[in-house]
């Protein structure tokens, strides 16, 4: 299968189960939030969720009780680029294809100068997707903002960063067909049906 075809799919089974999104957005964020890898993180890297993700909102929550840092996208408008802020320290709203995102004004064209050096500290990147394969392999939507972004986040940031994609447990199978520019995850979290 092509990976529109496999998009095309998952839209289907996603708008089939939309009665269990929640559920199992609550089930994968206890996970999320029992793991180890977030348990020593000090800094998480996470997103505002369309209506058909896993909303990640009880791990925001979580992470900001625990005095942890975490940034949010903010797309850039007639590119395919994002910058991440820090959720603390910005407000929210609809913004690019309706996604909750901060409210900041872009001062910069420099789009590499934007990515922050954690000088080796522990980092948990969540990562949205529309299928991914068992072994960490990622269909997005098509724009290629995650894939562009971590090409540039892991040449700033080479140890310690736990790609991690998020996503439903009928997201995922056996094969997904990888272009070279496509970043593959670290390891998943999901739930069972």
């Amino acid at each position: 299968m092509t990976k529109q075809e496999i998009r095309t799919q998952i839209k289907e089974k996603l708008l089939q189960n939309k009665h269990q999104l929640n559920f199992w957005s609550h089930k994968i964020c206890k996970n999320i939030i029992n793991s180890d890898f977030y348990k020593s993180s000090k800094t998480v890297y996470a997103y505002m969720s369309l209506s058909d993700e896993v909303n990640l909102c009880e791990v925001i929550d979580d992470a900001i009780l625990k005095n942890k840092t975490v940034y949010i996208p903010k797309i850039i408008p007639g590119t395919s680029k994002m910058i991440f802020y820090d959720y603390s320290k910005c407000s929210v709203k609809k913004g690019s294809f309706d996604i909750m995102e901060p409210q900041v004004q872009i001062v910069t064209e420099n789009f590499e100068n934007t990515i922050i050096n954690h000088n080796g500290e522990q980092v948990l990147f969540l990562i949205p997707g529309r299928f991914f394969s068992f072994d960490g392999k990622r269909v997005g939507r098509g724009k290629g903002f995650y894939d562009y972004y971590l090409q540039e986040f892991l040449k700033v940031n080479k140890k310690n960063v736990l790609l991690a994609g998020v996503c439903f447990p009928i997201q995922i199978g056996k094969q997904v067909p990888a272009a070279e520019h496509d970043i593959q995850m670290n390891t998943l979290f999901t739930c069972s049906k």
